[in-house]
């Protein structure tokens, strides 16, 4: 079963992700889930994309799932900017951070 199933009105409670507050979803793949699965990033004041691990920082949150690999592929497909709908710049050594 797809994540967008399991996310319908009509599905079955026991269906549904396990969590105790919103949903997050991936710029890069879609899914969705709790916020401890992803990363979030915010756009910095000089639209560079900085990563938020403390979920301190202003701004709108985009979030990309914790793993070195989908951070590399929102750096390589520009997803950062597609998401923010601005441009914005990411750091090329970002995924290594």
């Amino acid at each position: 079963m797809s994540q967008a199933l399991a996310l319908d009105p009509a599905a079955p409670a026991d269906d549904l992700p396990d969590t105790d507050g919103p949903l997050r979803r991936c710029i890069v793949s879609g899914r969705t889930g709790a916020r401890e699965s992803f990363v979030r990033f915010v756009v910095g004041p000089d639209a560079e994309i900085v990563p938020d691990v403390a979920g301190k920082l202003p701004g709108r949150g985009l979030w990309v799932s914790a793993d070195e690999a989908s951070v590399r592929q929102a750096v390589s497909k520009n997803a950062f900017a597609k998401a923010a709908r601005a441009s914005v710049k990411a750091a090329v050594d970002l995924p290594d951070r």
